[in-house]
């Protein structure tokens, strides 16, 4: 998502060329809507792991987003797309087939979902080399990095370090569990927070679900 939300920022598009396809609902929506960048929802679930009695009914959810997402073509009638993964992404990708496509990876490995958009992207951006070998198809593999948002890459260590008014002579640990938190991270965190105040300075980013912890 933020991956995303950067390449859009840096591209500095003109707002009604650009059209946002996600779930319904939920953090994806509310950082869209956020930043005034057009959004439109369609149902979507996954279905790997779900276990035999949630199956059917999470296929027709991905068959109602196929068709909710053709009408969202027939109406916008883009030039290009751009795909970061998730469950979500796949009946857009379905109903888009044909149509220029980027797909982003973000992580080392890819998920099932990435694996199966990538059938049906045009290129696909990588953020390491070691990447690559879970795309047998090279042609259309590029490593790009990870997109940083604009005005950051000019931030310096002193920079940040007083932005948190943190010391320059005490060690900094950054904590993240991607992008809405991970309860298991937080958690484990909270237990030894005391003792590692003691040695360190520390940016904990939590995710949204965890702020009051």
């Amino acid at each position: 998502m933020y991956p995303a939300v950067t390449v859009l920022e840096t591209l500095n598009l003109e707002k009604d060329s650009i059209l946002w396809v996600g779930g319904r609902g939920g953090m994806e929506e509310e950082l869209v809507t956020r930043r005034k960048i057009p959004f439109k929802s369609i149902p979507a679930a996954g279905v790997h792991g779900v276990g035999l009695w949630k199956l059917p009914g999470n296929i027709w959810q991905l068959l109602k987003g196929v068709f909710e997402s053709r009408r969202i073509l027939r109406s916008f009638k883009p030039d290009a797309l751009f795909f970061t993964g998730g469950f979500v992404a796949f009946p857009m990708a379905v109903a888009a087939a044909g149509t220029p496509s980027l797909l982003y990876v973000p992580d080392i490995e890819p998920g099932l979902a990435l694996k199966a958009l990538s059938r049906f992207a045009s290129k696909i951006a990588l953020t390491t080399e070691i990447s690559k070998a879970f795309f047998p198809n090279n042609s259309k593999v590029a490593v790009t990095g990870y997109p940083v948002r604009p005005g950051l890459e000019k931030w310096s260590r002193e920079d940040a370090l007083a932005y948190f008014d943190f010391s320059p002579s005490i060690p900094t640990l950054a904590i993240a569990g991607g992008s809405k938190g991970a309860r298991s991270i937080n958690m484990a965190v909270l237990k030894i927070l005391p003792q590692l105040l003691e040695k360190m300075q520390i940016v904990h980013l939590t995710g949204h679900l965890d702020w009051e912890v």
